[in-house]
């Protein structure tokens, strides 16, 4: 049997706040599957960023192109007690009125200390004018924050989970 019980992951979890989903996972991969995508029975749900504006926004940028990559704090992921993402990996996005705004599949992931990150990783992110200076200001602000609900210490060395992938799918009508 297969198991399409939705995984926790940092872009969705115990601590997020509420979000309306319009189906099930389950009813989601059909759905998605009779759309002819091809999803594995592993498959998480999730969204990008912390607050509604921003789940749609980024939401967008992957649908049209712009955004390739995504970085979490990979102390976010131990204090949730969560694997960092696998190449491989296939996670419906949403917003946080449960459209489906694309569905991904991660083609690589490093660990890096905050500081190592360079230009061409912050243009695959695809946010604000693509420089390295955007997403470090962007980025430690969000960090800094997770880093105060896990009682840790933002640095210049903190890791970072580089996540990059490929879109599977992104519906023409959604959000």
């Amino acid at each position: 049997m297969s198991d399409l019980t939705p995984k926790l992951t940092p872009k969705l979890t115990p601590k997020s706040p509420k979000f309306k989903l319009k189906a099930s996972l389950p009813e989601l991969v059909t759905k998605l599957r009779n759309l002819g995508v091809v999803l594995s029975d592993h498959v998480q749900l999730g969204w990008f960023g912390g607050d509604p504006k921003m789940a749609q926004e980024l939401g967008k940028l992957v649908q049209v192109g712009l955004k390739t990559a995504t970085t979490g704090l990979l102390w976010e992921y131990e204090a949730e007690n969560e694997q960092i993402p696998k190449p491989g990996d296939v996670e419906i996005i949403i917003n946080w009125d449960g459209d489906v705004l694309a569905v991904i599949e991660t083609t690589s992931v490093a660990v890096l200390a905050f500081s190592d990150v360079d230009a061409e990783y912050a243009k695959a992110e695809g946010e604000g004018d693509g420089s390295l200076e955007f997403w470090r200001q962007t980025h430690w602000r969000y960090f800094a924050d997770m880093c105060r609900q896990i009682d840790r210490e933002p640095s210049e060395s903190m890791p970072v989970v580089c996540e990059r992938f490929r879109v599977l799918h992104s519906p023409p009508d959604s959000g």
